[in-house]
């Protein structure tokens, strides 16, 4: 029987720690290099006790070189990069891909909205060229008839104020200044023809 409380073991010798990734993996290589070793030597017919012991001498060549434990830390090592850069370019080329789809997405609403925008820029250019030829341009007797109207509206509407301020003003103020009032008026208009 093997004294297992002074043997060294390989999983010691590769795994450092719990959060040793490359340790697992390197110590999951030798495991698999243990389980060629018996399988080839089951397919050759050797026997158990034979598969045992070169087992056994697999494991104690680990354990003593440094050189055999390296092989597999560097092949573990290996692996993760290569998984590591397989997750990387997966993940780029679906990002990649996504940009893409949303690059032409955004492409087709924008072409789809200065189609759009040309569209009803050109519907209302055509609506203004058309109101353009549709207007006659007022002749000069109408211009000035229109300029007349609308200068008799404000007319009308300052004399109407005058009328009810001067209306006003005549009813408030007494008889004796009314009577004064148009005295002054009658001998203003009076006066220049009396001359």
């Amino acid at each position: 029987m093997v004294d297992n409380k002074n043997k060294n073991w390989v999983f010691e010798c590769l795994v450092k720690g719990d959060n040793d990734p490359v340790g697992f993996i390197a110590y999951s290589f030798y495991k698999k290099a243990k389980h060629e070793i018996a399988v080839k030597l089951r397919e050759e017919g050797a026997s158990e006790e034979e598969i045992r012991t070169r087992v056994q001498a697999h494991h104690d060549n680990a354990v003593k070189s440094q050189e055999i434990l390296n092989t597999y830390v560097e092949s573990a090592t290996r692996f993760l990069v290569g998984i590591t850069d397989k997750i990387e370019r997966e993940i780029s080329d679906k990002f990649n891909r996504k940009h893409e789809q949303q690059e032409r997405e955004w492409l087709e609403r924008k072409q789809k909205l200065e189609s759009a925008a040309k569209k009803a820029l050109d519907a209302e250019a055509k609506k203004l060229v058309a109101a353009a030829r549709t207007y006659k341009n007022p002749k000069f007797r109408e211009k000035a008839l229109n300029w007349f109207l609308s200068g008799l509206s404000s007319l009308a509407a300052s004399l109407f104020v005058a009328v009810v301020v001067g209306g006003l003003m005549w009813w408030v103020t007494p008889e004796q200044t009314k009577k004064e009032a148009i005295e002054a008026l009658a001998t203003s208009i009076v006066a220049p023809l009396s001359e």
